[in-house]
């Protein structure tokens, strides 16, 4: 059977440092890469899986986001999602008080 090669996706090292958190007013998301995050998307979701909030990255392999409560609407749980086109580089959670 011939068939055409398939290119495996590279796995970005990135990481991700969110403080404070838990936080009442805001907290910043730190974002170290060893590439470009100009086209990374950070989407923040709700607890019924609602976006709330999308921000896109700067031109730069290090950066900060600061994310408010004003930004979420409430106090709640929420998941953040990295995203660069369709592939999720990482996720987690904050907790707004």
């Amino acid at each position: 059977m011939v068939g055409l090669p398939v290119e495996l996706p590279v796995q970005t090292k990135m990481s991700v440092v969110v403080a404070p958190n838990p936080f009442s007013d805001f907290t910043q998301l730190y974002f170290e890469s060893d590439e470009d995050l100009s086209d990374v998307i950070v989407h923040i979701y709700n607890a019924s899986g609602s976006i709330v909030k999308s921000y896109q990255l700067p031109q730069a392999e290090k950066t900060m986001l600061t994310i408010r409560k004003s930004d979420l609407g409430a106090a709640g749980i929420y998941s953040f999602i990295l995203q660069r086109e369709s592939n999720v580089l990482r996720s987690g959670k904050l907790v707004c008080n």
